[in-house]
């Protein structure tokens, strides 16, 4: 396939359209996520553990998209046997049949067509609103103050449905002889009792009702579910879904709940957990937990990263003459690594407009690179990651001699919460997009993220020294007025 595209220029050309087509109208869609390779790896390696009925728990930094990675999981693959038995009525659901587009043949003359295809496209707007409800993922959003009631259930105490006074002699009536038939023996005074019963409770009409938490309904219905920040949830209340994390489909349950009866699990039920956890380390994010060992080995688990980006300088460059001198095998090599410049390719479609065209001003494109790579240079600080392939043993991204953060501190040190993910780069180029690139590109920067560790100052000092010097931001001297 690489060879066909890179033998035909045509072909390239429309597949890379095409690829920036798809990004875009993803993002203009609900500007969640978009499947790119590296994406489309980290679902595959999901979609495998869920298929042999295995939770699974993803697991990723501050801001790399690991919670909507789930729910576009759920969306877009898991959802689809719940969703088979939405539209079909099946395991006493309501039906949602999808609308039946009309025939122009079966109607006498085009007006009742025209209205029939009118009020066809309204009701299938409404079925699709619906299905598109029907296909999300049930969430619990973990924390420290969580209840085992709405995993599991419980009891809860509700008004009851008011009757006139007929309704209720009808209703005393049937009950009571219920009660006659199953206790033929009972007294003329436990009936009395009974009955007096029944007529005190309309004067205080309230009953109590055992209801399905949330992983319960989730199980009955046989759809996925996700548990997100799961690490947050208090130990205690993992370890009782021990148990339930091992159920398929076609088991049966006993609900955990009285007067709630046994079900069988349908085919669609699906666990997910996501949270900010590493091994072994429970400083960086306040309020998580270590896992149990016991409760951890049911998952499967799979790193969610940030989007792949190359952070060597000479990867991408505007420059005929800093590709020009270079042989067959390392243009070769470049193209293969700009490639898998995912993150650069993300922010890049964000500046393409309807007609997808771009009027960017000049140097505009080695910025947003330059951008990208900071912006990973930060993850990779902020993960702990390997710098070597940019700086040396990567232990020291700021200047020795400045006395504010000394020679014997590492990056981590001072990168404690500001990260430069998608969610914050997203914002910047928009912003600097939509107002025309009047002003330059290092502005939205400062403001939009680096004054987001004004309350921090070496963080702070550090993210502008970087984007400074990795990104030749903020110029100084002759080429700008920004401080060193």
């Amino acid at each position: 396939y690489k060879l066909y595209l890179k033998e035909n220029p045509e072909a390239f050309i429309y597949i890379v359209f095409d690829k920036i087509k798809n990004m875009k109208e993803s993002f203009d869609a609900n500007g969640r996520i978009v499947e790119t390779p590296y994406v489309k790896e980290v679902m595959q390696d999901v979609i495998e553990d869920i298929a042999i009925g295995q939770p699974v728990f993803i697991t990723g930094e501050l801001g790399s998209g690991k919670t909507e990675l789930g729910k576009h999981l759920v969306r877009t693959v898991l959802s689809e046997k719940y969703l088979e038995r939405w539209e079909n009525g099946e395991n006493n659901m309501k039906a949602h049949h999808r609308p039946e587009e009309p025939v122009q043949s079966d109607f006498n003359n085009k007006a009742e067509y025209k209205d029939a295809l009118a009020q066809y496209v309204k009701l299938f707007a409404s079925w699709k609103r619906e299905r598109e409800a029907a296909s999300e993922p049930l969430v619990i959003s973990g924390n420290k103050e969580i209840d085992a009631d709405i995993f599991i259930g419980g009891i809860k105490i509700e008004k009851m449905v008011q009757m006139n006074p007929e309704e209720q002699v009808e209703f005393i009536n049937e009950k009571v002889n219920a009660y006659k038939k199953a206790n033929p023996e009972s007294s003329s005074e436990m009936i009395k009792d009974l009955t007096d019963a029944y007529v005190e409770s309309f004067k205080q009409p309230v009953e109590t009702k055992a209801y399905l938490g949330m992983f319960y309904k989730a199980m009955k219905d046989g759809r996925p579910i996700i548990i997100d920040e799961m690490n947050a949830i208090p130990h205690h209340i993992l370890i009782m879904l021990n148990d339930l994390l091992t159920k398929q489909a076609g088991d049966y349950v006993k609900p955990m709940v009285d007067d709630l009866p046994e079900f069988q699990v349908p085919e669609g039920f699906a666990v997910i957990g996501t949270g900010n956890w590493k091994p072994d380390d429970n400083e960086q994010y306040v309020g998580r937990q270590k896992l149990d060992s016991a409760f951890l080995s049911r998952w499967g688990l799979v790193a969610y990263d940030y989007l792949r980006n190359e952070i060597d300088v000479d990867d991408f460059s505007s420059k005929e003459e800093a590709t020009i001198n270079r042989t067959e095998q390392e243009k070769a090599e470049l193209r293969e690594r700009r490639e898998g410049n995912e993150l650069f390719h993300m922010v890049m479609t964000r500046m393409i407009d309807d007609l997808h065209g771009t009027n960017l001003p000049q140097g505009a494109v080695e910025q947003i690179y330059n951008l990208t790579r900071c912006a990973r240079v930060l993850q990779d600080v902020f993960s702990g990651h390997n710098l070597s392939s940019l700086y040396g043993d990567g232990s020291k991204l700021y200047d020795p001699s400045d006395a504010v953060f000394g020679s014997d501190r590492k990056p981590s040190d001072f990168l404690h919460e500001n990260v430069l993910s998608l969610r914050h780069l997203i914002p910047i180029v928009e912003k600097w997009k939509n107002e025309k690139f009047k002003k330059p590109l290092d502005y939205y920067l400062l403001k939009k993220y680096v004054m987001r560790s004004k309350s921090r100052p070496d963080e702070l000092k550090y993210i502008y020294q970087i984007l400074q010097t990795v990104g030749d931001f903020f110029p100084k001297g002759s080429d700008g007025d920004w401080p060193d």
